[in-house]
């Protein structure tokens, strides 16, 4: 049994049931494997990404992120660099997640920390997430280049 999906952000269900499917230009599959799920839009230069286990996606012909855990990843690239990042559990059990790009970006808040290490040549991002009431809620991470 083969199911095809699309995500539709913008377009109403009944618009969609109407035309009975919606084809999408900008939007391609980036992987669809049993250990990660994603999608990219071209246009807008994001990515959105389902670790199911520790991974790693490549988001453009320079660019790689590694998950070291389950997570959600959402990823807003622009010109080879990463300048924006929503990460969340949806289980809800993770106090912590890293991820890691081979890029050089950096950046902090009150949650999260991203360092550059030019020896490595990696970027590694720690990230403490919600807990209690707000535990499975997105973390936004505003990066700049190093």
């Amino acid at each position: 049994f083969w199911s095809e999906y699309q995500i539709c952000p913008t377009f109403a269900e009944a618009k969609v049931k109407k035309k009975g499917t919606v084809t999408f230009p900008s939007l391609f599959s980036m992987s669809i494997e049993s250990q990660v799920q994603a999608v990219q839009n071209k246009d807008l230069n994001i990515s959105q990404i389902i670790f199911y286990q520790a991974g790693r996606i490549q988001l453009s012909n320079k660019i790689y992120l590694t998950a070291k855990s389950p997570c959600i990843v959402m990823v807003k690239v622009n010109n080879n660099s990463v300048e924006k990042i929503s990460v969340a559990d949806p289980t809800a059990k993770l106090s912590s997640l890293q991820l890691s790009l081979n890029v050089p970006v950096e950046g902090k808040g009150d949650d999260w920390q991203a360092n550059w290490d030019k020896e490595k040549k990696s970027t590694s991002i720690q990230i403490n997430l919600p807990s209690k009431e707000y535990a499975g809620k997105s973390v936004v991470l505003e990066l700049k280049k190093a």
